[in-house]
């Protein structure tokens, strides 16, 4: 058997390929650690000639590559290498999933993907050293069931190989806790961009659009007032917390989730939340949805307490998608409150609203639902209310109301007068959303602000129907 440099030759391509320059001169990569035992880095392969020569031995050794051969009887071996092309794959649509383009690859895809193998290498030799004090086999058949994706936890149970799996197995060789991350803050963002997108998918209607006196220029001028704000929020999101958001009008083309006024906010998910966001194209607002969101937190390794952990909703419409979808979503999720809306991060639809002032959001008791008053900019009050959850179909709910009927009015959101029905001295005011009825405004008409919040602040909620 020739023991040449020819036969070391395939092995400088094969490290080469995998970024390690090889340099006889100068035998020092990276990846490896010098000033201490830790390997950042190994070959695995069969007992072709090329590999079990001395100085491939030699070559790997003095750059601190740990050489992983074959052990022999053992066919399942090569067996892991080809699952371990599979876990790459899957790792790859992850990554491909996470940056919303879920049905093609990038190099950046490949390159994410390759990393995080690299980050899960790091910790291979605690594996090797606890396995091999009993069978150097077991060590090796080890590391490659890592690379396969089925990694061994330290309590000897399997994980599967997502992004989050993968973090949850290298906190536990860290010694840290590897049970499924609690988050403490759940951001739902409905629909980002809708006016903007709407017009940039169909230009010829920007000329003659209207809603309102507001033109199609108008109404993306006053939506960017708000949608600026989301990424620069995003940001601010803490290291517990994770944003759901729900993208308008289903799947789009790549090119506009790429390009289009979503990107910049995509960017920011993507490089500050990583796998603690989640892209939805739901079109319909439905529980499957909120339970669809749980098992992706699950699968990415997070989990939540219905009771205990916070929310809130941003996007638009306010009357519309933004609570028509939180509350269908939360109720398949089990949060009894729902996402109350920072309504300051939500675009409404009501031209009044567009142009008024939020003032605050009032929680009605222990109830899921919330008041949010605003005035309007001629200086007058005016509120409503919304459900935090709905359940499928559910269209029947409504608050009581007591307060003079001389002393305020009732319109839709075009700002068109609308009839509550009124029973025993009490209004009972629906609690309409978008797709459900048209969402009610009171307006003031007769009684100071501050009256008018004390008697909408009283409001009792009506009890749910049994499911």
């Amino acid at each position: 058997m020739a023991t040449g440099p020819e036969e070391v030759q395939p092995v400088r391509q094969t490290l080469t390929a995998l970024g390690i320059q090889c340099d006889d001169e100068n035998p020092r990569h990276a990846l490896v650690d010098h000033g201490s035992d830790r390997v950042d880095a190994f070959l695995s392969n069969g007992n072709a000639s090329a590999f079990i020569v001395r100085d491939t031995g030699d070559l790997l050794a003095a750059w601190g590559i740990l050489h992983l051969r074959s052990p022999g009887a053992t066919p399942q071996y090569n067996g892991s290498c080809e699952a371990a092309n599979g876990s790459h794959t899957k790792n790859t649509n992850d990554q491909a999933a996470l940056a919303g383009h879920p049905d093609h690859w990038t190099s950046k895809d490949l390159q994410q993907a390759r990393m995080i193998r690299n980050r899960l290498g790091r910790w291979i030799p605690k594996i090797i050293l606890m396995r091999a004090q009993a069978d150097i086999t077991a060590a090796i058949m080890t590391v490659m069931a890592l690379l396969a994706g089925a990694v061994p936890t330290w309590g000897g149970e399997r994980d599967g190989g997502g992004p989050a799996a993968q973090e949850t197995v290298v906190r536990a060789a860290n010694g840290e806790d590897s049970s499924p991350r609690q988050l403490e803050r759940l951001v739902f963002l409905s629909h980002p961009y809708a006016w903007e997108l709407q017009f940039a998918r169909h230009p010829e209607s920007a000329e003659t659009y209207r809603w309102a006196n507001f033109s199609a220029a108008n109404l993306v001028a006053m939506e960017r007032r708000v949608s600026s704000r989301w990424p620069q929020e995003i940001r601010k999101l803490g290291s517990k917390d994770a944003l759901i958001l729900n993208y308008f009008g289903g799947r789009p083309p790549d090119a506009e989730l790429e390009k289009g006024p979503i990107a910049p906010l995509l960017r920011a998910a993507r490089e500050h939340l990583g796998d603690r966001y989640l892209l939805l194209f739901g079109t319909q607002p439905r529980n499957e949805w909120g339970r669809e969101i749980q098992r992706q937190l699950r699968e990415r390794g997070y989990t939540y307490d219905p009771a205990m952990v916070l929310t809130e909703s941003w996007g638009q419409s306010t009357e519309g998608c933004v609570v028509n979808f939180a509350a269908h979503f939360a109720e398949g999720m089990g949060l009894a409150k729902g996402f109350p809306m920072r309504y300051e991060l939500t675009f409404p639809d009501a031209p009044f609203a567009m142009t008024g002032n939020f003032l605050e959001r009032v929680a009605l008791g222990d109830s899921d639902v919330s008041l949010y008053l605003s005035e309007s900019k001629e200086g007058r009050s005016f509120a409503i209310f919304f459900p935090g959850v709905l359940r499928d179909g559910e269209s029947n709910r409504y608050v009581e109301l007591v307060v003079d009927p001389a002393s305020v009015e009732f319109t839709n959101k075009k700002g068109e007068p609308v009839t509550v029905p009124r029973e025993e001295g009490r209004f009972r005011v629906p609690l309409y959303v978008d797709g459900y009825g048209l969402p009610v405004y009171i307006w003031e008409k007769d009684i100071k602000a501050p009256a008018l919040k004390a008697a909408l602040a009283a409001a009792r909620v009506s009890p749910r129907a049994p499911e």
